[in-house]
């Protein structure tokens, strides 16, 4: 992968699943599930729920089509 530039073309939208207590679940650009205290997201270690792949299903169906083609450098 070529630093600097996402994983998947298009990237997850990032965004809060559910608010828990002090605490929310929010998707990332790469589409994981984390636990992390809410408007902190940076600077603390998050808790993580979920991966984007869980099953061939989820592969084959959100994460493949979303998977950039890197170049070859010559």
């Amino acid at each position: 992968m070529t630093r600097g530039k996402p994983p998947f073309v298009p990237e997850y939208e990032d965004k809060v699943i559910r608010e828990e207590g002090n605490t929310e679940i929010v998707q990332d650009k790469a589409g994981r599930w984390l636990r992390c205290f809410k408007g902190r997201r940076h600077g603390f270690m998050s808790d993580h729920i979920k991966h984007a792949v869980s099953s061939e299903k989820d592969w084959e169906e959100n994460v493949a089509p979303r998977k950039r083609v890197c170049e070859l450098d010559h």
